[in-house]
């Protein structure tokens, strides 16, 4: 019995996990938000005690948070809040609904129904809340009563407008009413008003009866009214124009629009407009008024010709004024008859009374060059042609018929091929000639209307004018030019008898030199201007031209600037003017008379700098090298007296022959040679080297050369000494640098060995603790060959030897690289590994891209071993350049590692310096990765910088200049990756050490390959003579042949020319770049150093065979 109840509680039990099981499926899988918490006695807070999925994503919080929270701390706490206490919200309920806000995890006020319930569960009172979002809801709830809104008010405007609407309706028609009565008084008004009109008008029915028509008509038809109305409108049109007018007639009533247009008849001109009469939407009548516009339009015509010449006459002057010259304004002028007259043969004369000529000034014609001058005008026998409108004083227009005529009869002389036609006109100012405008055409009699007569008259005097006045404005501008800017003092006076002189003008070199504005003195006394300055005497020698008729001279003049306290010296002349005129020009001389006394000044100071000067200087002769002068400091260099100096020539003291001494003054004196460096002399017969700078210059005609001579015998001593410790200090560079490349090539050697030996290794079937083992060795290995590289990258750096190579390159592709490089390890610490690039850096760029990994590498290969936990971040940002043809990137690295001390933040660039270095520290490193990090970046025009908090982590930035970017499809397809087809090859494997070659051959084979090997450069070509191969991978150092040489046999000897194309890799433990180039240049095809991986060997035999 007891079993039975053992398995009917086991049952129960078993069914109540089930309804459990689905109670809290349906518990989480419900779509609205489930709370249950405690009801308390309280009632001030109630505990969560439990919550479904919906419920912590609308709130934004975990499980576990929500559980340690009340129901209280989840409603919204303002205005509008309810008061969440359970005994009130149940008074005598067991179920609520209600609205109110939730408020989340980031604060957020979100909007909810919630429906809840009172229940017992085991034992104890709870609370069942399921809230529901109902945000979309209430934002169309705020909609509907915002257009509800909105509808109430343009319900009430509409019914506004429509009660304005009824008022304005209720005034019109009171008002038609009341037109309508006045309509009728006023209909006889408006038939006064027709029959007054000059117009023709008549109102039409739609088939052309006349219903109405006004006096004018009457008068011009001669037709009674009471005859004409009644009648259709064709009756009184010529049969001709009849069908005109039908189809006018029919245009109006089609189109409803008013119709507009002219005929004439008789020479009278007729202006007509048709008119609908539209009734209802429909023409009903049509009203034609017609005006006789003659008169309007021959006034029109020649009131717009009036205004055309005035128009022509403004463009005359305008240029006239803007013109800068006589040429300039006929150049204008003749533009200006092209256009209006076309005249492309244009000429202007002008009248020289002094020669008694007539000058062409102007002189366009395609049948001549040049329009010669026509002399002795003023002769009744001269009959030139271009006279003729100066004699007659008239335009002239003549076809060519009469000046055949004229010519025939001797009453004219006519130069060159006669025109078509003729047009002369005279140019007079104030009535009188002054030249002539003439116009003519070879190809068309009656180019010219009487328009064009009218116009070209009408233009001659202004055009006379302009030239005029140009002509007067250039002999003006060009006198008062000399006189404003001649330097010397220039005075205008007015004699005024027996002795008087009154100031009329003077230039501004005249106002300088007395210190006064002429606007102060003008129209002063002489004795006002000068007082007490110059006597009665200087005044009547002054009136000299006046008096005498003889200028008066004075070459020395003191004249006493009151204004500037100064007495300055002058040169005076005064001179006759017309008009009883006196000219009084001063010119200072004060300004010589300082020069000469400058001069006797400058040759005591060169007297005194040349003898006194420290320097050894001397004067030579250009054309023996005689020495001419010198100073005490050669007396005491040389040794000798000046006296014995004076009496030798430069080549007496010069260890060069007096011919190339000779040879190099020349130079020296044609200035293509300016020092030069020799050894001089001295009396005791010591010889010292000196460095001579000289320089010609010219004294009454003759050339001499100053030479200053330097002794630098220490300083040649000094820098033989120094190029000896540079040349050594060069040599020991280049034997470490020697020494460096050796031990790596002796380090690569037996680690290309290791590491290809380890990599077969690990491809054999291995337990997990092999493999384990194998890869630390493999990582150990890589660890070496990183420490190889950053010591031989900082030997080129700080030889100056690191170049940084142009190219284009993929951003995001470089940084997706860099980070998957070290995803592995990262993962393996358990540390997050993230990038961000900023929207506005672009994506393809140029620049040294394998640098930029090494930096990466580098910076974040510390990030990671310095780091046990946390985060590692790289950004990557656009900063503006001051360069128009570079771009500036800059990167930033972030970790969550042990940070750096402050102390230590300072040294961190340092070549061989680490945070940590003591024995017993926990990072390794050669301590080279950040200063070698430092120089490339310095390198690529950039800087980088270090932020650190001990035990918080470390930023490392750096910015670098990149070149312009590259259009993506072109780097797309620079990057395209060539598709390498996968095949067997025969590979000739040339390399001496025996580890490097059994490995290299197990690998090749285990790749599928077939292998010959080779121990050096002769054996290699035996080999070839004798196999055929697809590929062979080259050792450069090696015994016997090396693998330079070997490749040039096979490259360029007659007996490899059918295989001279082959394949050949170079494999070779020297890693500089420039060992690769000399590779390259060597004829090889691709370049691989050891140690290297397999894959990039499969990869580059793939290409280089494909």
């Amino acid at each position: 019995m007891k079993n039975e109840e053992n398995i009917h509680i086991a049952q129960l039990k078993v069914d109540i996990a089930q309804s459990e099981n689905q109670f809290r499926q349906l518990f989480d899988d419900i779509d609205d938000s489930i709370i249950i918490f405690d009801t308390l006695q309280n009632d001030e807070l109630n505990p969560i005690r439990h919550v479904n999925d919906i419920a912590c994503e609308l709130l934004g919080y975990t499980k576990d948070e929500l559980l340690q929270k009340y129901a209280q701390d989840l409603i919204a706490k303002n205005k509008k809040s309810i008061n969440f206490k359970t005994n009130e919200l149940f008074k005598g309920k067991k179920k609520v609904r209600l609205e109110t806000n939730y408020v989340t995890k980031d604060g957020t006020h979100l909007p909810v129904e919630i429906s809840a319930r009172k229940f017992d569960f085991e034992g104890s009172p709870m609370i069942l809340s399921i809230a529901r979002d109902i945000s979309a809801r209430k934002k169309a709830e705020k909609i509907q009563k915002t257009y509800l809104k909105q509808l109430e008010r343009n319900v009430a405007e509409r019914t506004h407008e429509l009660e304005i609407t009824n008022q304005q309706l209720k005034i019109e028609i009171e008002e038609r009413n009341k037109a309508e009565i006045s309509a009728k008084k006023t209909e006889k008004n408006i038939q006064a008003l027709l029959d007054a009109s000059n117009q023709s008008i008549v109102l039409l029915e739609l088939d052309g009866t006349i219903i109405h028509l006004n006096r004018t008509v009457l008068e011009n038809l001669g037709d009674g009214q009471s005859n004409m109305i009644g009648k259709n409108i064709t009756d009184y049109i010529p049969e001709h124009v009849s069908k005109h007018r039908h189809n006018q007639l029919s245009q109006v009533l089609i189109t409803k629009e008013p119709l507009s247009f002219r005929d004439e008849r008789d020479g009278i001109s007729f202006l007509h407009n048709l008119y609908p009469v539209i009734e209802d939407g429909e023409v009903t009548r049509v009203a034609i008024y017609a005006e006789n516009i003659s008169d309007i339009l021959r006034k029109d015509k020649e009131l717009e010709r009036t205004r055309h010449i005035q128009d022509v006459l403004y463009c005359i002057t305008s240029h006239a004024q803007s013109s800068d010259s006589i040429d300039d304004l006929l150049k204008s002028i003749h533009g200006i008859m092209i256009k209006e007259l076309r005249a492309e043969n244009f000429l202007v004369a002008l009248i020289n009374k002094e020669q008694n000529s007539l000058e062409y000034k102007y002189c366009v014609d395609k049948t001549t060059k040049a329009c010669s001058t026509v002399n002795d005008i003023s002769a009744k026998a001269n009959k030139r042609l271009s006279l003729l409108p100066i004699g007659r004083n008239e335009t002239v227009h003549l076809s060519k018929e009469r000046l055949i005529e004229l010519k025939q009869t001797g009453s004219l002389e006519i130069e060159g091929i006669i025109p078509e036609v003729w047009l002369g006109v005279p140019l007079r100012v104030r009535g009188k000639p002054i030249g002539v405008l003439i116009i003519q055409d070879y190809d068309n009699p009656t180019q010219y209307t009487l328009e064009d007569l009218q116009l070209f008259s009408a233009c001659s005097d202004q055009i006379a004018l302009a030239i005029e006045r140009k002509r007067f404005d250039e002999l003006s501008r060009s006198t008062r030019d000399i006189f404003q800017t001649i330097p010397s003092g220039l005075f205008i006076y007015q004699y005024n008898p027996p002795n008087s002189l009154t100031l009329v003008d003077a230039n501004p070199a005249a106002e300088t030199f007395t210190g006064r504005k002429l606007m102060d003195w003008k129209g002063c006394e002489f004795k006002e201007v000068w007082p007490g300055s110059i006597e009665q005497v200087i005044l009547d020698k002054f009136l000299s031209p006046l008096l005498t008729g003889q200028d008066f001279v004075s070459e020395d003049l003191s004249f006493k600037n009151e204004v500037k306290n100064v007495i300055s010296s002058y040169r005076v002349r005064t001179f006759f003017l017309p008009g009883d005129k006196l000219g009084v020009a001063f010119e200072d001389i004060s300004e010589q008379k300082a020069a000469a006394l400058s001069m006797r000044e400058s040759e005591e100071h060169y007297r005194a700098f040349f003898e006194d000067n420290h320097s050894v200087m001397y004067i030579l002769d250009t054309l023996d090298g005689k020495i001419l002068d010198t100073n005490k400091a050669a007396e005491a260099f040389y040794g000798y007296s000046k006296e014995e100096l004076l009496h030798m020539k430069i080549s007496d003291i010069n260890t060069m022959s007096e011919e190339e001494v000779i040879e190099v003054i020349k130079k020296i004196t044609k200035k293509k040679l300016t020092s030069i460096i020799g050894r001089h002399r001295l009396a005791n017969g010591e010889f010292r080297n000196v460095e001579i700078f000289s320089g010609p210059f010219e004294v009454n005609g003759k050339v001499r050369l100053i030479s200053i001579i330097h002794d630098i015998t220490e300083r040649l001593k000094s820098q033989t000494e120094l190029s000896e410790a540079k040349e050594a200090a060069e040599l020991a560079n280049k034997a470490k640098d020697e020494f460096l490349a050796n031990i790596s090539h002796e380090i690569r050697t037996p680690l290309n060995g290791v590491m290809g030996m380890l990599q077969l290794l690990k491809a054999t079937k291995l337990e997990a603790e092999q493999l384990s083992h194998i890869d630390i060795a493999l990582q150990s290995s890589r660890n070496l060959l990183r420490v190889l590289n950053d010591v031989l990258d900082f030997t080129k750096i700080e030889a100056g030897m690191l170049d940084i190579y142009n190219e284009p390159f993929n951003l995001e592709e470089l940084i997706e690289q860099c980070l998957n490089f070290f995803k592995v390890q990262a993962d393996n610490k358990g540390i997050s590994l993230s990038s961000y690039v900023s929207p506005e850096t672009k994506n393809c760029y140029v620049g040294d891209e394998g640098r930029i990994r090494q930096i990466l590498f580098n910076l974040l290969g510390n990030a990671l071993k310095f780091t046990d936990s946390g985060s590692i971040t790289v950004g990557v940002f656009s900063l503006p350049s001051s360069r128009p043809d570079k771009h500036q990137i800059l990167f930033s690295i972030e970790d969550e590692g042990v940070g750096i001390p402050d102390n230590k933040i300072d040294y961190i660039f340092e070549s061989f310096t680490q945070v940590d270095g003591s024995l017993s520290r926990k990072y390794q490193g050669t301590g080279l990765g950040l200063s070698i990090v430092k120089r490339l970046v310095s390198l690529m025009g950039g800087k980088i910088t270090l932020e650190s908090e001990y035990g918080v982590g470390t930023t490392v930035t750096f910015c670098i200049l990149v070149g312009k970017i590259v259009p993506k499809a072109t780097l797309e397809k620079m990057e395209t990756p060539i598709a390498l087809p996968s095949r067997r090859l025969n590979v000739l494997l040339v390399e001496d050490e025996r580890v490097n070659s059994l490995m290299a051959q197990k690998f090749l084979e285990k790749s599928g390959h077939s292998v010959i090997c080779a121990e050096n450069g002769e054996i290699c070509l035996e080999k070839l003579r004798n196999n055929k191969f697809d590929a062979i991978l080259m050792d450069v150092q090696m015994p016997m042949m090396n693998g330079f040489e070997a490749t040039e046999r096979i490259r360029n000897s007659e007996e490899f020319t059918d295989i001279k194309d082959i394949p050949i890799i170079a494999l070779t433990a020297h890693a500089t770049n420039k060992d690769r180039e000399k590779s390259i240049s060597a004829g090889m095809d691709e370049y691989i150093s050891k140690p290297f991986e397999w894959d990039l060997l499969e990869k580059i035999l793939q290409k280089v065979t494909s």
